[in-house]
């Protein structure tokens, strides 16, 4: 299983799909399936029966992207960052537009980042 890496975005741990330009949520221990591309299936095939997505239950819709999801669409590992745990407490004081870790980023470049905006952390 090909691994994908996590990253923090407005204080959401996020990991970017390989196959799309989508970007989902992503929790430790669970594998990433992309909803996104998933739900782009569903609404084709239901365009393809010539159904009207606007008149469609959106939970039928839902129910179909997570079926694809599941069994149609590649899954992949997660890897967060070793030290995850001091990401997020560097974060914590944070407003939510600027709770964001990028890969490159050291803990140090998070704790000067903290002194200029006046964080103690």
């Amino acid at each position: 299983m090909k691994t994908i890496k996590a990253r923090l975005n407005h204080g959401r741990w996020i990991a970017d799909c390989p196959d799309c330009a989508s970007a989902e949520i992503v929790i430790p221990g669970r594998e990433f399936m992309c909803m996104g591309e998933a739900l782009d299936k569903a609404r084709s095939e239901f365009k393809q029966r010539e159904r009207d997505l606007f008149v469609i239950p959106s939970h039928e819709v839902i129910a179909r992207a997570r079926q694809i999801a599941t069994l149609d669409l590649p899954h992949y590992a997660v890897e967060f960052p070793s030290y995850k745990d001091e990401i997020d407490a560097l974060m914590a004081e944070r407003q939510i537009e600027n709770k964001n870790w990028e890969l490159w980023e050291t803990l140090t470049d998070l704790r000067r980042e903290n002194k200029a905006h006046g964080i103690k952390a």
